[in-house]
Parts: structure tokens; sequence; C-alpha cells
């Protein structure tokens, strides 16, 4: 387990404690965070550790794969009503965009997290660019 996926768990620890004192804003600010590491971390973190840390979220990412060699990670779905606390039988269909199918699961991921916050996404890209243009000085 690495230091960010540590520093997740902890922020996801955190996070369900304020859930429980019913303390939205702080959810809601500990949700922005996390999202935050993920993205600005990806490439240093297990694929695992990231769907894992996503559906402690709320989020219901799903890796499909085409037949052709092509994932996709979407969330978009229309799924059976799954009830109980055990695995049960669910009929699943999912319509996907063909610009989410990549070559790996793990491009895949990455235009499955640009989706989820394009801004924050953004804000990353030009930070990155701008650390390459000073590191060339």
């Amino acid at each position: 387990m690495t230091i960010i996926s540590k520093a997740l768990n902890v922020l996801v620890k955190r996070r369900n404690k304020s859930l429980e004192n019913e303390n939205e804003t702080d959810v809601s600010n500990i949700d922005d965070e996390i999202i935050k590491k993920i993205m600005k971390n990806e490439s240093e973190l297990e694929i695992e550790c990231i769907i894992e840390t996503l559906t402690e979220l709320g989020y219901a990412p799903s890796i499909l794969y085409d037949d052709n060699g092509f994932f996709a990670i979407t969330d978009d779905c229309f799924q059976s009503t799954s009830y109980g606390d055990e695995p049960t039988d669910l009929d699943i269909t999912f319509s996907i965009d063909g610009k989410l199918f990549q070559t790996s699961i793990r491009k895949a991921l990455h235009i499955y997290l640009e989706d989820l916050n394009k801004e924050y996404w953004n804000e990353l890209k030009r930070e990155k660019k701008l650390k390459r243009i000073l590191k060339k000085k």
C-alpha cells in the first residue's frame, strides 16, 4: 500500500465519521479532496484502489470490455434492483459512447476520471504544463 492510498483510506474514514455525524458540508469537502487526490496521483495509484475508493463515495464505475480489445469505464447504466446483503442476479444494460473505449483499463480510467470533474482536471493539466515549462528554463 502506497502513502497516497493510505492517505485516501484516512480520508474515507474521516468521511464516514462525518456521515455518521450528518455533517454534509464536511462530507462534500472530503469528497472533493479525495477526488482531487485521486486525479493528481492517478498514475501512482493501483486501479483497484481508485475504483474501490470511488465506490466509497457513491460512484458505481463498471469496467467493460468490447471483445475487440477495448475497455471502457462508466457508471451510466440501467439495472434491476439489487436487494439484501448478498450478491444477487441482476440485469444491467449499458449505452457506451465510443470515446470511452480505450486500449487499456488504465486509459479508460483516465477518461472516466476526466469526466468526473473537468474543471479540476483542466487545472491539473495547466499546473503540469507550467511545471514542464519552468523545468526547461
